[in-house]
């Protein structure tokens, strides 16, 4: 027993070290969980009030927060504000619309994700009248054995 607290009384500096470490990443993780939460909420805040602006006939307002919420980079808003922002010609820059896909392809991890987000990319090229560009697209999603394989093999008929 006496071994014991000499072991102890030898290493207290190494100890409490250890216990302040072991307490400053308990106290870190709780806070960069709970300011996650508060930039998620935030995030689907503003993607609510850009449906509501743009319920009301609000284009431009809810074209702003859309975009906000792309740029968020948040990894399920992003993509369904950009598919808002193209399924409402919220936007008319073919650029500005490429360089939100930019960051939606940047913010996905999985791959299923990120060949959807392809696929629809592939469209809009296909709609802003940059057939090859789409095609190069739906030929990469088709090469690489995705879940979209099928439908990117039909649209890629279907645009011949």
């Amino acid at each position: 027993m006496e071994t014991y607290l000499t072991l102890i009384k030898e290493n207290a500096k190494k100890l409490i070290l250890l216990v302040v470490i072991l307490l400053l990443v308990f106290v870190g993780t709780f806070f960069l969980k709970n300011y996650q939460k508060k930039l998620d909420s935030k995030v689907s805040e503003n993607y609510i009030k850009a449906g509501i602006f743009l319920a009301t006939n609000k284009k431009e307002d809810s074209k702003k927060m859309f975009v906000s919420v792309v740029e968020s980079q948040h990894n399920f808003y992003s993509g369904l504000a950009l598919n808002s922002i193209i399924e409402n010609k919220l936007e008319t820059n073919n650029d500005e619309v490429l360089r939100l896909f930019k960051i939606v392809e940047q913010s996905i991890e999985s791959k299923e994700q990120k060949d959807l987000v392809k696929f629809k990319k592939a469209l809009f090229f296909f709609k802003a009248s940059k057939k090859d560009a789409g095609t190069k697209l739906l030929n990469e999603i088709i090469d690489s054995n995705s879940i979209w394989k099928e439908a990117a093999s039909e649209t890629l008929k279907s645009n011949k």
